[in-house]
């Protein structure tokens, strides 16, 4: 279980999509990928590094791989939901299995993209998520403000 993190944190902030996939090469080619395009990456080899980490504060999206030894995709997921965690999740696999994919759909998944994938395709997708989840955060902040007006 181990973590590969920016050597050079960004001096602005950006958001962070958090990287989950058991194999070395896809998490460095996706890391790359992120970064040549003004995203922060953390990448995790399996879901129990990413849950021991707990970077939901400072995360905007996770991409998680669906498929791999241990807890699967669905699994992490499905613990992401009961410690409800609000970040976007976009599965990535390699076996394009129907039945999974609703299934991570059903249970909230921001989107399902097969590997091989096209980089433009992704990047697209993660920018997609993480403005749906700052759309939804400040409705949310908006909300919370507007109550509390009210009960003064």
């Amino acid at each position: 279980m181990s973590s590969d993190r920016n050597p050079h944190p960004p001096t602005a902030p950006q958001p962070l999509v958090l990287i989950v996939d058991d194999e070395a090469p896809m998490r460095a080619a996706l890391r790359r990928l992120l970064l040549s395009a003004d995203l922060a990456a953390e990448a995790f080899d399996c879901g129990d590094a990413l849950l021991a980490a707990a970077p939901w504060q400072r995360g905007a999206c996770i991409l998680l791989d669906m498929k791999m030894p241990g807890m699967s995709g669905l699994e992490v997921q499905r613990e992401l939901n009961r410690l409800q965690v609000e970040l976007p999740v976009i599965f990535l696999t390699g076996a394009g299995d129907v039945p999974k994919a609703v299934a991570a759909m059903h249970a909230g998944a921001a989107d399902f993209i097969e590997k091989p994938f096209d980089n433009g395709h992704l990047l697209e997708r993660v920018r997609q998520a993480i403005a749906s989840r700052q759309q939804q955060r400040e409705q949310s902040d908006e909300r919370g403000e507007t109550r509390r007006r009210l009960a003064r």
